[in-house]
């Protein structure tokens, strides 16, 4: 196969699992029944109601998922200059929120033709990445299309060229249809797309465990609006031989209805129970926790819970969620890493980067002064707690008198 064919293939293979998730982060559900009769009765339902606790299991993540920067020992000027001109900070936050929704999310890197840098975030439905089979950490090859007013635009980067292509004309992307566009040379020496991963095994979001409970949300939801809609309007009956197509039932309107003599059955006037919103209620509080359970969402997230709890009651409820986000961290901060590291070649320096994130945890003013004293106390000096406890930069430490100098 052709490396057109093969990026053909890898990007219209992750369509279907990508817009699903991120149809499920956006509230865009089927409405889903368990049975072909329902689905039946209820096919000409005007309003869709939708509880969308999909974006609650990702946000909770996303939230405390925040770059602060990146660090380059020796070359903190450039890297902030970088960092402001490329607007890595906004695309640090669609990285992430990609990684999250769909299991993956793309940077790519390069120079506009004024010699400035520039870093876009690539949606995982239009960008891929290839390996080196023998080294599954080494790029061999990344692509990207997208689609244009009269065709199709392909981008195949290598580590030392990058090819363009164009499929002229509507219809499905085809590779015997792609003309070359241009070939130029790649001065980064390596490939300039870079692969955020949640997890190791491939592209698994978040989402992946949740489907079937939202979709079971929902049902009960729409259940008990439709429930409630009838419940509104009180559903009366009457059992008698005398005409009643003639009643009427509004206010200070009086039904006169002969009684049935003894030989047929007596007069009877009812109405039906409206079905109780607590059946409806309750197994949906169930269904929130188990989603709480499965995707390590603090359950006050879904559900209101009863007073105030504590700090330290509030830190053993998170316990797993920080967790996550600290895992999450380790796995993203090597590949900003190497981002900053490429930013940094781009203007001829080269240098060590770190990744800054925000703390994983959250914490009171009253809490963050007392693990500063803690610390302090046992032997860590200032500079290295803020720097490693609350995500400080250099510079920042360096412009408070006396931090600066290790104190």
């Amino acid at each position: 196969m052709s490396d057109v064919e093969l990026a053909l293939g890898a990007l219209q293979a992750k369509q279907a699992a990508h817009g699903k998730a991120w149809n499920y982060y956006e509230g865009r559900h089927p409405l889903v029944y368990s049975s072909g009769r329902l689905k039946q009765v209820f096919r000409r339902l005007d309003a869709r109601f939708t509880c969308n606790w999909c974006s609650v299991a990702v946000d909770a993540v996303f939230e405390r998922l925040r770059l602060r920067g990146l660090e380059a020992p020796g070359a903190e000027g450039t890297m902030a200059r970088v960092w402001r001109a490329s607007g890595l900070a906004l695309e640090a936050d669609e990285v992430h929120r990609s990684a999250l929704v769909t299991g993956e999310a793309f940077l790519m890197l390069g120079k506009e033709a004024g010699g400035s840098v520039e870093a876009y975030y690539h949606d995982p439905r239009q960008a891929h990445v290839f390996y080196d089979p023998e080294h599954p950490r080494r790029k061999v090859m990344a692509a990207k299309w997208w689609r244009e007013a009269d065709g199709t635009g392909l981008l195949l980067a290598y580590p030392d060229r990058i090819e363009r292509y164009r499929q002229r004309g509507a219809g499905e992307p085809s590779a015997s249809r792609f003309e070359v566009v241009s070939v130029e040379e790649n001065g980064l020496g390596e490939v300039p797309m870079f692969h955020f991963r949640r997890d190791a095994r491939g592209a698994v979001g978040e989402l992946a465990s949740l489907y079937d409970l939202q979709d079971a949300v929902n049902k009960l939801l729409n259940d008990m609006m439709i429930g409630s809609e009838f419940g509104v309007f009180a559903q009366r009956f009457v059992v008698s031989n005398a005409e009643v197509g003639t009643l009427k039932n509004s206010p200070s309107e009086i039904w006169h209805i002969p009684a049935g003599d003894k030989q047929d059955e007596s007069t009877q006037i009812g109405q039906f129970a409206p079905v109780p919103l607590s059946h409806f209620l309750e197994p949906m509080a169930e269904l929130a926790s188990a989603m709480a359970v499965i995707s390590g969402t603090p359950k006050h997230y879904f559900l209101r819970q009863g007073g105030d709890p504590s700090g330290e009651a509030l830190h053993a409820m998170e316990a797993r969620l920080t967790k996550k986000v600290e895992r999450l961290i380790g796995r993203f901060s090597p590949v900003w890493a190497e981002v900053g590291r490429c930013l940094l070649r781009l203007e001829g320096i080269s240098s060590e980067v770190e990744a800054q994130f925000e703390p994983a945890h959250s914490l009171s003013p009253v809490e963050r002064a007392r693990l500063r004293e803690t610390n302090v106390r046992a032997g860590m000096s200032l500079s290295d707690h803020l720097r490693l406890e609350e995500g400080w930069s250099l510079e920042r430490l360096a412009s408070l008198e006396g931090v600066g100098d290790g104190v």
